[in-house]
């Protein structure tokens, strides 16, 4: 494995060990409730979180398909951000402080993982 993927696997790993935040309490730090989620501006985080989840071992055993997934992450957390923020992904309810915060984070870890997995590719 190469420098850049070790790097793209660390930063994929922190992301994940950040989801922990958007779970409901008292787990997370989400406070809205769950069945407000639209299933249609809430897919980019469900996808994300499993994309997230095969990213890792998929860097390690094939970095140039494991790069298209990072590329792909980062693009679709990014997305779940603004639609999150614009309040479309759960209708009437802004997100608490603490989980923008997190998103934040998040959405640069996301431009990293797209800079990175671009570098990979190439």
């Amino acid at each position: 494995m190469d420098r850049v993927a070790k790097w793209a696997s660390l930063t994929a790993g922190i992301s994940l060990v950040s989801w922990i935040a958007y779970f409901p309490s008292p787990y997370g730090f989400e406070t809205r409730p769950v069945l407000g989620l639209s299933p249609i501006f809430g897919a980019p985080f469900a996808i994300s979180f499993l994309l997230n989840l095969v990213l890792i071992p998929m860097l390690w055993r094939r970095p140039k398909l494991g790069s298209i997934l990072a590329i792909l992450l980062g693009v679709l957390f990014i997305i779940g951000v603004v639609f999150d923020q614009a309040g479309l992904a759960t209708p009437g309810l802004t997100p608490p402080p603490l989980v923008t915060t997190f998103e934040v984070e998040g959405s640069i870890l996301s431009v990293l993982l797209v800079v990175l997995g671009a570098k990979i590719y190439n």
